[in-house]
C-alpha cells in the first residue's frame, strides 16, 4: 500500500505501509488495511499512525482533514 500525505508544510510519500491507523469523525478511528474499499473519510483532531511492512512506525498531528482511499493508495489531505 502507498500512502501519501499533503499538508501546508509539506507533502511526503511512503510505500511498502502495512496499516494506517486515523483519527474519524465518526467512529473515532479507523485502521486502513491493504485492498480497503474505496472511500472518502472526514478525518477528526488527532494522531495518524503510519506502519510500513518493515517494523518502521512515524505519527503526524492531524487537526482536520480529509483521506482518500483507492486502489492502495491513500491520501491524506490536512
Amino acid at each position: 500500500m502507498k500512502c501519501k500525505i499533503v499538508s501546508a508544510k509539506e507533502s511526503r510519500v511512503f510505500d511498502n505501509v502495512l496499516s494506517i491507523v486515523i483519527p474519524n469523525t465518526a467512529q473515532g478511528q479507523i485502521q486502513i488495511l491493504p485492498q480497503h474499499a474505496e472511500s472518502f473519510i472526514l478525518l477528526n483532531e488527532g494522531e495518524m499512525t503510519i506502519e510500513k511492512v518493515s517494523g518502521e512506525s512515524q505519527e503526524f498531528e492531524i487537526n482536520q482533514g480529509l483521506c482518500h482511499i483507492r486502489d492502495d493508495t491513500v491520501t491524506v489531505v490536512f
